[in-house]
């Protein structure tokens, strides 16, 4: 390779790494922003609850995420390469995994325990697991082979890495699990009839109307735009992933005058009961 060869390549790989840590810093500061804003309001109705499985739940949904988004953004990790990767899969699958237990719960308590739909619901993320598990572990052995360390001359550690389609489609059976929560929340509410005369079931149906559309949208999103090697593709991954960690500050949680899930409440809104 001839030097302007290598000082064109370096440039290029040193705009890719101001690039990615940029827009992973800029999405860090989204989430912290979001935390300081409910902060007042997550310590009254979240933190001097009981000790109940909800809490802990909301716990890991939200700090876990801004932990992961952290230390992706600091570059611990070399960027694209095959540990960036593997510790970005371990901060995403248990953060999303805590935010559907969390919806279960809900569906648990709307639907008064019923011994059929947990068989539904178990099954269902028993499938999810397993498929989304099998992709990656197919696909990351793949990922190590195909990685090529950024050249030592450059201003950044990273890899050139070409990821296998498998593991690009991990997100379709997370978004069919979530499609199954949202319709039977969504039938369990309208069952009550007008949602006009029953705040809390109107709440439970608008936030899991809004949670569905947003893991909809970032699923979506994330998966489409793996398949374009293009400036616009990166800013949105990097952009998407940050709304999975606050999710669940949903507006029956965290509203001073809303019930609160985790004490006190209606029977039908707390999965605690």
């Amino acid at each position: 390779m001839s030097s302007p060869d290598l000082v064109q390549l370096t440039q290029v790989i040193a705009h890719l790494a101001q690039r990615h840590i940029r827009h992973s810093a800029a999405a860090s500061t989204l989430l912290l922003f979001d935390l300081i804003a409910h902060l007042d309001e997550e310590v009254q109705l979240v933190w001097r609850s009981g000790n109940t499985l909800p809490k802990y739940l909301y716990f890991i949904s939200r700090y876990y995420g801004i932990l992961g988004q952290f230390l992706i953004t600091s570059n611990v990790f070399p960027m694209f390469c095959f540990s960036y990767i593997l510790i970005s899969l371990m901060f995403l699958l248990p953060l999303l995994l805590s935010v559907e237990l969390s919806l279960m719960l809900r569906v648990d308590a709307l639907y008064a325990k019923n011994k059929n739909i947990r068989l539904i619901m178990m099954c269902g993320i028993v499938a999810e697991l397993t498929i989304a598990l099998a992709f990656e572990i197919v696909s990351l052995p793949n990922i190590r082979k195909r990685e090529t360390p950024f050249p030592p001359f450059t201003p950044a550690r990273g890899c050139i890495s070409r990821q296998p389609a498998l593991i690009r489609l991990t997100w379709i059976p997370v978004l069919a699990f979530d499609t199954l929560l949202f319709a039977l929340n969504t039938i369990k509410c309208i069952s009550y009839g007008p949602l006009d005369g029953t705040p809390i079931i109107y709440r439970l149906f608008r936030d899991g109307s809004a949670y569905y559309v947003i893991i909809f949208v970032c699923i979506l999103i994330c998966t489409l735009a793996q398949f374009f090697a293009s400036l616009y593709s990166s800013i949105a991954i990097t952009y998407v992933r940050p709304p999975f960690s606050p999710v669940p500050m949903c507006d029956t949680q965290l509203r001073p005058d809303a019930p609160s899930p985790f004490a006190g409440g209606s029977p039908q809104c707390s999965p605690t009961r």
